[in-house]
């Protein structure tokens, strides 16, 4: 790949990809906490928290669009910057 263009771009969707993940593990955290170890770490990172929650939307039957909905809802929050109620993103857990 020698194209600026589509790296970049690439880079881009790349970045709000982690930045999604990573809100989405915060805000999971809040409503089911991270396990924390004997030696004080936690068990995973709010980015993989938020990974596992996602691959489960989007690959297990079991979850109803309305929750995919929720979780993007929460991506465009995070884009436009516009804070959204944890009582919203509750649902989808």
């Amino acid at each position: 790949m020698q194209d600026l263009n589509k790296l970049s771009l690439l880079f881009g969707i790349i970045s709000l990809s982690f930045v999604w993940c990573y809100h989405i593990g915060i805000q999971r955290a809040k409503v089911k906490p991270i396990k924390v170890l004997k030696h004080g770490f936690k068990e995973k990172s709010y980015f993989m928290y938020g990974v596992e929650l996602l691959s489960a939307l989007f690959t297990n039957s079991s979850y109803n669009a309305k929750k995919i909905k929720i979780v993007f809802d929460f991506f465009i929050s995070i884009i436009e910057s516009i804070p959204i109620k944890l009582s919203i993103l509750k649902k989808a857990f």
